[in-house]
This record gives C-alpha cells, sequence and structure tokens, in this order.
C-alpha cells in the first residue's frame, strides 16, 4: 500500500522519539520513522522531496537525522520494547544503508532498506 505524505515531524532528541513512539503505539496506527542524515546524496534527496506538504489526512512521517539521535535503532528498540512488550523488534539490530525507513504496524516493526522501496512506501 503506497502511502502520500502530508506532513514531515522531525525528531530531534531522544526523549522525543520515545514519546512520540508511544503515542503511536496508544493510537494503535501506523507510524513511519525515516532515518537519514545530511550529506548522503540518497538522503538529501529524499529530505528534499519530503520537505513539500501534500494533501492533508495521509501519514506522518516521522524524520529522524543520525546527528540528532545518534543510537536511532537502539532508542526505537527500546521504546517499543518498554510501551508493547509483545512487538518482535529482531528486524531492527542491523543498522542498514541509509536512507532507512522503519514501519511500525500494530504488531510488528518492518524494515525498508532500499530507496526505491522507500520511495515507493512513501509516494515520491
Amino acid at each position: 500500500m503506497t502511502v502520500t505524505v502530508s506532513r514531515l515531524y522531525p525528531i530531534k532528541t531522544s526523549r522525543h522519539l520515545a514519546e512520540v513512539v508511544k503515542s503511536n503505539i496508544e493510537a494503535k496506527c501506523k507510524s513511519y520513522y525515516l532515518i537519514t542524515n545530511e550529506w548522503d546524496k540518497a538522503c538529501q534527496t529524499f529530505n528534499a522531496l519530503l520537505d513539500t506538504p501534500l494533501v492533508e489526512d495521509q501519514a506522518q512521517v516521522n524524520v529522524i537525522n543520525t546527528f540528532d539521535v545518534p543510537n536511532v535503532l537502539d532508542t526505537l528498540r527500546s521504546a517499543i520494547k518498554s510501551n508493547k512488550e509483545t512487538i518482535s523488534t529482531a528486524c531492527l539490530s542491523d543498522f542498514a544503508n541509509l536512507p532507512m525507513l522503519v514501519v511500525l504496524h500494530r504488531s510488528f516493526p518492518r524494515v525498508v532498506g532500499y530507496n526505491g522501496s522507500i520511495a515507493a512506501e512513501l509516494g515520491v
């Protein structure tokens, strides 16, 4: 299912990320976490594409810069486990190439790691 992004939601600290994960788990909604950096060309391309607001009532993409949250996968895994222990976080153990998209659905996270797959998932 392709998602049309309506707004970007930058995550600036580990604590902020934990709060966002908690609220998304409590709301039982599908959430998107795009992990990027500032120097990689593919990350710059996604940041530029996603910087344009589209239609309302669509998905929110939480953008996490690796400089703002250095251990982003550990923080994400910890935030998920502290809010819902039954969600498996095994797929969040290895850091793949950037950009990386983590899609958290009700009972499991899913990692999308290829540029074309991320673009298709986000509809850009």
